[in-house]
């Protein structure tokens, strides 16, 4: 910078104290700019975080509608996937441990009554394959017997055809109700002990082939 000759010889108070005063300005608008700029920064800061917590809240409501409901495994991973949502940056972060916690909590009690009902139900279902079983054993003496008492004549079932069932002479001289028994015992074997199941067939005269009666969903018709 270049001062004047006058000036450097002989100061001039007039020109320090400008000086002076024009570097004091500049040094407080640097000041004033640099603080408005930091509390710009800051309330971008705040305007973010506030949008953070919001959605945080979201993720926390939506967590808690879903536990409000009855407890599935899909509810349950859908809640636990809002909770881990929520940073640890955010005011309900705490909360979201403790609900997790309770995700986790039910996630174990669910598994734990999935394992015993599939264990009742392997232990049920043999012992329904042991009850059909001896059922089924059973039905079949009794068919056995009605063949060589002449009730039965014949029996074929060729899927997907209704069995072909052929009655002997004693089957007419039986009362109505013996004749219900026998094709139920029919059924019974038909369905290998499983007395739950039901087959229609149609009991045909052993000689001629004519329809004499109809098993029906459980019910005999006679012709």
């Amino acid at each position: 910078m270049h001062f004047p000759r006058r000036f450097l010889c002989k100061p001039n108070f007039k020109h320090i104290v400008k000086i002076i005063c024009a570097v004091i300005v500049l040094l407080f608008t640097c000041v004033q700019v640099g603080c408005e700029s930091q509390e710009k920064q800051r309330g971008q800061m705040i305007a973010t975080q506030q949008d953070k917590d919001a959605e945080a809240r979201e993720h926390l409501a939506a967590a808690k509608r879903l536990l409000q409901v009855a407890p599935s495994r899909p509810a349950l991973n859908r809640a636990s996937e809002e909770l881990r949502a929520i940073p640890p940056t955010s005011q309900v972060y705490s909360e979201a441990l403790l609900l997790l916690n309770d995700v986790h909590l039910r996630s174990k009690t669910l598994e734990s009554e999935e394992a015993r009902r599939r264990k009742q139900a392997a232990t049920e279902a043999r012992r329904a394959k042991t009850t059909n079983d001896q059922v089924f054993k059973n039905c079949r003496q009794k068919l056995r017997r009605a063949q060589t008492l002449d009730v039965l004549y014949d029996l074929n079932w060729s899927l997907p055809d209704e069995p072909r069932v052929l009655v002997g002479p004693t089957f007419f001289d039986m009362p109505i109700d013996a004749k219900e028994g026998f094709a139920r015992t029919l059924n019974c074997f038909l369905m290998a002990g499983d007395e739950t199941k039901l087959v229609n067939f149609d009991l045909r005269d052993w000689r001629t082939g004519k329809r004499v009666g109809r098993w029906s969903y459980g019910k005999l018709k006679m012709d």
